[in-house]
């Protein structure tokens, strides 16, 4: 994060970041939680865990299909 202690002269106690920087660290940290939650519900749906996991597996097939006819 921007925000991380080990900025600056490498001391990282006693730091004082600027609000504009612990609103970015905060925005990532949101991101973060939303990105847990959002993954999270798709737990409570399994047919789309599988219906999800079918179309990885057919993106595979026409990856691997594609590399042997080059």
């Amino acid at each position: 994060m921007a925000g991380d202690a080990s900025e600056g002269d490498g001391s990282g106690t006693g730091e004082v970041k600027s609000s504009t920087v612990l609103r970015g660290d905060l925005e990532e940290v949101r991101g973060k939680i939303s990105k847990y939650q959002s993954r999270k519900e798709l737990t409570d749906y399994p047919e789309v865990k599988s219906c999800g996991d079918a179309v990885v597996e057919c993106y595979r097939y026409a990856y691997i299909t594609s590399r042997i006819l080059i």
